[in-house]
């Protein structure tokens, strides 16, 4: 179902992200990437005003569905900031926990 204004919808969440990113350390890399990616993104919503060219501009499928990876965004910033992410491990994490399976894979 399309969303009624994901332009609008668009720069009220992208301007409430980039906010709340605010908030956090600033060398955290979580605020890093996501305030490019939705400084980089709110730069095309601002440009565009027709749907159908904000749509291809932005190269991420329909709006409604940008609109929801949006909101998610914006909404997964509040729990970054409520865990305190940045932070070191109450607990150390046992060796090799960080490793990726296979990395190191000889055959």
């Amino acid at each position: 179902m399309p969303h009624p204004d994901p332009r609008g919808a668009l720069l009220d969440v992208y301007t409430s992200t980039l906010s709340k990113l605010q908030k956090l350390p600033a060398d955290y890399a979580y605020r890093t990437a996501t305030a490019a990616l939705t400084q980089q993104r709110l730069a095309v919503v601002e440009k565009e005003t027709d749907a159908d060219a904000l749509e291809a501009a932005l190269g991420e499928g329909p709006l409604a569905f940008v609109v929801k990876q949006a909101e998610a965004e914006n909404q997964l910033v509040d729990k970054v900031a409520e865990w305190k992410a940045w932070e070191p491990l109450a607990e150390q994490a046992p060796e090799g926990q960080w490793a990726y399976a296979f990395k190191n894979k000889s055959a």
